[in-house]
């Protein structure tokens, strides 16, 4: 299984150091705008009054909290922009994992190999697992590093609680990602449906902040259940969307393994 794990990274070891440096920095490069932002508070709030309310609510927050760094680096980044390119590796590697070796025919080559298909899948997933992993820790790092450069004191603990609710979220889209690798042959088609179950999400989650008629549907949407803001602002442990994004990916997994031991592939 290592030998898988370390050839799955060396191969993509580019593209992965290029979303990870691109996640460390920039959340060091949203961090250095707080200063400007917190000295014309009074400026800001007083353009967003002409903001509807209903545009505020998708957008995914109460704009007051742009006065606090937590709030400030949830609003402009965590909400928004980091899912997505966090979610960028995730969904990039976990398409390949499977459906690109598949179409490259890659894939009957490594199941020749002395190694059960449930253990060569692990593997793949171990692998997603420690990209997420790297992506949140990086991301709270540069926040730190961030709020260490312009002199701002935040909660570490509030932060760390963050990452493992981003951590999940990530691995509940890297899941649902991964099984549609596992089903297709052709990476592409699992690219495109994976992209538009995280964009149909979020637009799911914030046009039902804005239409009632859609505010059934909204647990549909991962991004209902997850909300930096006010992990940062509390400090307290989002059980709920933890419970839930954790279960989507065991779920996700366990269909992986048994459809992935069932599929025909010629070896």
């Amino acid at each position: 299984m290592l030998t898988i794990i370390l050839k799955s990274i060396k191969l993509r070891r580019i593209s992965i150091t290029i979303f990870v440096l691109v996640a460390f920095f920039y959340t060091i490069l949203i961090g250095s705008f707080f200063p400007t932002i917190q000295k014309n508070a009074e400026q800001f709030n007083k353009l967003m009054e002409y903001y509807p309310e209903s545009l505020l609510a998708f957008l995914g927050g109460d704009i007051l909290q742009f006065s606090t760094f937590e709030g400030f680096l949830s609003l402009e980044y965590l909400n928004f922009f980091w899912v997505f390119i966090a979610g960028g590796l995730a969904l990039a590697f976990a398409t390949a994992a499977i459906a690109q070796e598949n179409e490259n025919g890659t894939l009957e080559l490594m199941l020749w190999q002395p190694i059960s298909r449930t253990k060569y899948l692990f593997a793949k997933i171990v692998t997603l697992i420690l990209l997420m992993l790297i992506m949140t820790v990086v991301t709270v790092l540069g926040a730190f590093i961030s709020a260490s450069s312009i002199d701002v004191s935040i909660s570490h603990s509030a932060f760390w609680i963050w990452a493992v609710d981003g951590f999940l979220l990530l691995l509940a889209f890297s899941g649902i990602s991964f099984l549609l690798s596992v089903i297709f042959n052709e990476r592409g088609r699992a690219n495109m449906i994976a992209i538009s179950v995280l964009i149909v999400s979020y637009i799911l989650n914030g046009l039902a902040e804005i239409i009632d008629k859609i505010k059934d549907f909204q647990f549909l949407s991962l991004f209902h259940y997850y909300n930096s803001q006010e992990i940062l602002k509390t400090g307290e442990w989002p059980i709920k969307s933890i419970i839930i994004f954790f279960s989507v990916f065991i779920i996700c997994v366990i269909l992986s393994v048994i459809i992935f031991r069932k599929k025909n592939i010629a070896v």
